[in-house]
């Protein structure tokens, strides 16, 4: 095959163009980080100010840099220093697994000292530790740490994400020029819709913290042998955390790992916003495409991308469960009216999938999608039982869809009803605001942009946007004047989407009487408080009345009120524009780049703790490390990843020693080495784990091990699965057959 010239040239010039983008990238992937806060410890602050620090002569005087999440390589740390004793030296510390990565002597004749080591594993924390020499006096000036070369894999992903985004791009255009349109116009608009996120920078949110720990730590797990993940490491000071539990983690999977192999997290959360993003679009296209027909599931596909509200779990609230939810919506609502309505085979596997992707993304999320399940469901039975009976069918695969979706997770429900029994402080202690968490209906078409949390008043100046926007009342409006035009099965569709977006939007406006409810029928207000707040209810308003503004969309272009059309579709996309240019100019800025920190320890009052537990009292008590609970002797110990390691001798056999690991006791198994017995663990005062030794000394090994509860009900998550992909073969196969007759 012979090349032009010219083709030559520009494949060259893409070539070296492609060269200088992975050069200029890949100096972004060397790790540094820099402070001239010296630690000092309290004790030694107050001796130093009185000028008599003769008796920190040898004792550690200062526990700085605390740099976070760094990945293996090699580095090189310095301390400036204005003064330092002969004897002064300093030591790098992996605070969490308690290990000594290096050391060295400090030049008493110099004004820094430098050291190089190779670290051969990911650091949650690392410190450095800095000793006083003779005369215990020690002036720390600054604390630097750089790579000595690139540590982080961003530049790879980022040629490799670039290269597959091409590839799928062409093709799609190939399919495009031969007449199938669709793929590559929705490849488009999802491209368009991301960009926001195409920065060096990650805008702040309401809980991004709390998920970029859920990330991050969710790769430490991988690395450690997690699978499934069960406890994050990343939270309050490595204690551990049962937040891959409480809170599905399915859909981060692909971030974790990209963390667990060296990407930076704000990389790995970046991609999992971007691929939230063309998720959005081409689930809410191919799940409304036989409900709505071709042109309308496009209509509901821009209409609903581009919805302030759905903007706003991602741009404001950093709400990335519920973002992750928004995704399957579409397909649980089509699902749901092909089972119940429509053909009951697509239905199952729409509903059932539906389904499961929104309880792998967010529980409170999944108990609306159940409630107004529910109500859906008892209004197609009250208006039209008879026919949905008669087909004796159709109640069976209803049925067989719930039994399918319970079987898909229970390896995620079995633990997650486990620990629901526990006295938890999200169930003791809920936030919950349905009395004051609503909104007033002018608010929810507002066109606003504020990144406040809800302000819980009767004021609305300030109050963070929650708004389903101004372009989809138009839609409404419009969808009433065009009901006496249109087919009788499109106005079914319309109204009842119509009037359930208007229930939902009834429950979370200032006009139900949550605070009555809340007098008289205190158990109906406890099973609602499940959603914390009212307004959550908004995202069935935002996909309901979606539906009904592009059958009204759809009926414009019908009837040639095209221009119209036009320019509801322009507002649309005016306030997307509107939400993202207040995402990159409005928002605060949570990383400037890779080697910012942020705060690992968003517990929010420590939702999944037990109850009563004083967060900064156990924090102190984990940080001695492993001690004796009843001398309070400190003990020889080590982590690598979900493994920890202490010796002990000279002890009382029935001595409790503690650890520093919170107390879920049921997720670990501690070992005596010599003997390989099984040894008991409770909670200490301070609810932290604790061992109870038989013996006066040896060796313990505490590790992550499931119950084999949680390890059957993923036999049957895994069972349910291969099931339905034999009965999807099977089908496809007989209808192959069926065609080929």
């Amino acid at each position: 095959m012979k090349c032009s010239k010219n083709r030559l040239l520009l494949a060259a010039a893409m070539l070296c163009l492609a060269a200088v983008t992975v050069w200029g990238l890949r100096s972004r992937d060397v790790r540094w980080t820099s402070t001239a806060e010296p630690g000092y410890t309290a004790a030694y602050t107050e001796a130093a100010s009185s000028g008599d620090t003769a008796a920190f002569a040898g004792e550690m005087v200062s526990a700085g840099l605390h740099a976070e999440a760094v990945c293996p390589g090699e580095y090189t740390v310095s301390v400036q220093y204005g003064y330092a004793a002969a004897g002064s030296r300093f030591e790098v510390v992996d605070t969490m697994n308690n290990l000594v990565l290096a050391d060295t002597g400090i030049d008493p004749n110099a004004r820094h000292t430098d050291l190089t080591f190779r670290l051969d594993h990911h650091v949650n924390e690392l410190v450095l530790r800095c000793y006083a020499g003779e005369d215990g006096w020690l002036d720390i000036v600054n604390y630097s740490l750089r790579s000595t070369g690139p540590v982080y894999t961003d530049t790879w992903w980022i040629a490799g994400f670039t290269v597959l985004f091409a590839a799928v791009g062409w093709l799609l255009w190939r399919r495009y020029r031969a007449g199938s349109a669709r793929p590559f116009q929705l490849y488009l608009l999802a491209s368009a819709a991301s960009l926001p996120f195409v920065t060096a920078h990650l805008p702040n949110g309401h809980d991004v913290f709390f998920h970029l720990s859920r990330i991050y730590g969710l790769g430490l797990a991988l690395l450690s042998g997690q699978f499934p993940v069960r406890l994050n490491w990343d939270f309050w000071d490595g204690l551990g955390y049962i937040s891959p539990i409480m809170y599905p983690e399915l859909f981060l999977y692909p971030s974790g790992i990209m963390c667990a192999l060296g990407s930076s997290v704000m990389l790995a959360f970046k991609m999992l916003m971007i691929g939230a993003t063309f998720a959005t679009v081409f689930v809410a296209y191919y799940a409304m495409r036989k409900m709505l027909g071709d042109r309308g599931a496009v209509f509901f596909t821009v209409l609903y991308l581009l919805n302030p509200y759905r903007m706003n779990e991602f741009y404001i609230r950093a709400a990335i469960g519920e973002g992750l939810a928004m995704v399957f919506l579409p397909l649980v609502l089509a699902g749901l009216w092909n089972l119940l309505q429509a053909d009951d085979r697509k239905g199952f596997w729409m509903a059932s999938l539906g389904i499961t992707g929104v309880l792998q993304s967010h529980i409170i999320s999944t108990f609306l999608v159940v409630v107004f399940g529910v109500v859906y469901g008892a209004a197609v039975l009250l208006a039209d039982g008879r026919r949905f009976f008669a087909d004796r069918r159709r109640p069976l695969t209803l049925l067989g869809a719930a039994a399918a979706t319970v079987g898909l997770n229970l390896w995620y429900l079995v633990p997650f009803l486990h620990f629901s029994r526990w006295d938890l402080n999200i169930y003791q202690n809920p936030l919950v605001k349905l009395t004051t968490a609503w909104v007033y209906l002018p608010q929810v078409f507002m066109e606003t942009y504020s990144t406040n949390g809800e302000l819980h008043t009767l004021e609305t100046q300030g109050d963070m946007t929650l708004s389903v926007g101004f372009a989809l009342l138009l839609c409404l409006l419009l969808f009433v004047l065009l009901l006496p035009r249109m087919e009788k099965s499109r106005r079914s569709i319309g109204l009842g989407c119509l009037g359930m977006g208007a229930l939902a939007l009834f429950f979370c406006s200032d006009l139900f009487p949550w605070g009555r409810i809340q007098e008289t029928l205190p158990a109906v207000y406890d099973l609602f408080g499940k959603m914390q707040f009212s307004w959550r209810m908004l995202i069935i308003v935002c996909v309901c009345w979606t539906v009904t503004a592009a059958i009204a969309m759809e009926a414009l272009w019908q009837q040639n009120y095209r221009t119209v059309a036009g320019v509801v579709l322009s507002m649309a996309m005016l306030s997307g524009l509107n939400a993202s240019s207040g995402y990159l100019n409005v928002n605060e800025t949570a990383l400037r780049g890779s080697n910012d920190n942020w705060i690992h320890d968003m517990l929010y009052e420590g939702q999944y703790l037990l109850t009563e537990v004083d967060l900064e009292k156990a924090g102190e008590e984990a940080r001695r490390g492993v001690v004796s609970a009843d001398t309070s002797e400190a003990l020889d110990w080590s982590r690598r990843g979900g493994t920890l390691t202490f010796s002990f001798a000279g002890l009382q056999p029935g001595e409790r020693i503690q650890l520093p690991l919170y107390g879920y006791f049921n997720l670990y198994r501690a070992t005596l080495a010599d003997t390989g017995e099984v040894l008991p663990l409770s909670l200490s005062d301070w609810q932290l784990l604790q061992v109870t030794t038989p013996v006066s000394g040896g060796t313990v090994t505490v590790q992550v091990h499931e119950p084999m509860r949680f390890r059957l009900g993923e036999l049957a998550s895994l069972a349910t699965a291969a099931a339905l992909a034999a009965l999807e073969l099977r089908r496809r196969k007989k209808e192959g057959t069926s065609h080929g007759n």
